[in-house]
């Protein structure tokens, strides 16, 4: 029969696209080899047919499922179906989003997005970031010490000691809460109260109610700072007040502010990783930094500190993106079964070698004009749900890449394959630095 074939089961041994038998028996390949999806690609082409098990599509994301996946390699393909099939297409949904009554924001029905997206870009502005930054810089020269020695004696791993400097950069930048205020200690319990594994929703609902109480006493030092009280300074949750003083008594715009504060704490945490391993692997690198920091650039020219960051995130950080398909639609040839999931390969598509010379070497400098386009390059996501911190991101990572290279020379003293865990690849817990503090001159 002429016209689109389906990806059905009784299709799969018929296909060219679809991944053999043995795949579909162990659909953990994806889990264990950081280079599984590119193999198949080389395989099979440019949209093809895999299985994984795990959560986190269809309508309840903590139900294990055994899920047909197809990829499709091509950031302007994948924009492309994004565009034309956005109302047939789900992002596959974390479980937290169940405590959120619309949603959490890139879940939410699309009127509902639009008006809370509104809300929260316009308080997550760059002027917010900007004038934080003093603290954030003074907050982190203060901590470099510590983090050092803690890395060097193998007392903590990198990607733990990362992880407090990025919560407290998140809670004053959300919150404005200063990284010394004795109330840190309290968001630090409460938001370990409301884990992302946690599935236990009653003490979840407990610490997002306590949680919320505490935010919205934080907002009001905005509004009302009290006898002799000065406004804290510029944060997400004063833009939000001062703009409309009952925006945060709708459970939705503030359960959706102490989710996004969190999951952006834990991904910028991760970049942080890569940053930190990136800087202990690349020396020379690192030396045209601190050249650079006293340097004059040319004009137009983005700093090499922002290219770094960029390269990063095109080597290491962004991998994929997901969406559940909520109705049949066609692509390539192909009708993708009601159910199914699609996965978009950002990590792929950013090792193209049609787009990117020499795609698997750390090489910031591609990023100079002629830098990619955003059909080839686009880290932040590829539609309308597309990440709303970009400026945060860049300012912070470049913030703490330009601290550590002009006061530590950093090596790898150990390391290990990379690993999966909690959804994306990363360095090997085998791995251990060293940071040896710089003299003047």
């Amino acid at each position: 029969m002429a016209g689109p074939q389906h990806f059905r089961a009784r299709a799969w041994t018929a296909s060219r696209f679809v991944v053999p038998d043995p795949v579909w028996l162990t659909p953990f390949g994806y889990l264990c080899n950081p280079y599984f999806i590119q193999q198949q690609a080389d395989r099979y082409g440019r949209t093809f047919k895999l299985n994984q098990f795990g959560t986190g599509a269809g309508p309840d994301p903590r139900q294990r499922l055994w899920q047909p996946v197809v990829c499709v390699m091509g950031m302007e393909r994948a924009q492309n179906i994004l565009r034309e099939h956005d109302a047939r297409l789900l992002p596959t949904i974390a479980p937290f989003n169940r405590f959120v009554p619309k949603g959490y924001l890139r879940y939410m029905q699309h009127q509902d997005h639009a008006r809370y997206r509104k809300i929260l870009q316009e308080a997550i502005k760059p002027a917010v970031i900007d004038a934080n930054m003093p603290l954030i810089e003074q907050h982190l020269k203060s901590k470099l010490p510590g983090l050092a020695s803690a890395v060097n004696e193998h007392r903590l791993a990198p990607e733990d000691a990362l992880k407090e400097l990025a919560f407290a950069w998140f809670i004053l930048l959300f919150f404005g809460l200063a990284p010394g205020d004795a109330r840190m200690q309290l968001m630090r319990h409460l938001y370990a109260g409301i884990d992302v594994a946690s599935d236990n929703d009653t003490e979840v609902e407990e610490a997002l109610n306590e949680l919320g109480a505490t935010v919205l006493e934080l907002a009001q030092t905005y509004l009302d700072p009290g006898p002799g009280g000065t406004q804290p300074g510029p944060s997400v949750v004063g833009e939000i007040v001062l703009a409309d003083s009952e925006a945060l008594r709708d459970i939705n715009t503030l359960r959706n502010l102490i989710y996004m504060a969190q999951a952006s704490w834990i991904d910028f945490s991760g970049l942080l990783g890569w940053l930190f391993k990136t800087v202990c692997e690349e020396p020379a690198w690192a030396a045209r930094l601190r050249q650079e920091a006293v340097s004059a650039l040319p004009p137009d020219a983005a700093p090499l500190s922002l290219r770094f960051v960029q390269e990063v995130l095109r080597l290491h950080q962004s991998e994929y993106l997901y969406r559940t398909v909520l109705a049949d639609i066609s692509f390539d040839g192909f009708t993708i079964p009601t159910g199914w999931l699609l996965r978009f390969c950002t990590r792929e598509n950013h090792r193209d070698p049609a787009i990117f010379d020499q795609p698997d070497a750390f090489n910031p400098d591609r990023f100079l004009d002629p830098a990619p386009t955003r059909k080839e390059y686009s880290p932040f996501g590829a539609s309308r749900i597309a990440c709303l911190g970009v400026h945060l991101t860049h300012r912070l990572a470049t913030c703490f890449l330009l601290a550590v290279t002009e006061n530590f020379d950093c090596s790898v003293v150990r390391d290990g394959p990379l690993e999966f865990r909690r959804w994306h690849w990363k360095p090997s817990s085998k791995f251990h630095a060293r940071m040896v503090k710089r003299t003047a001159g």
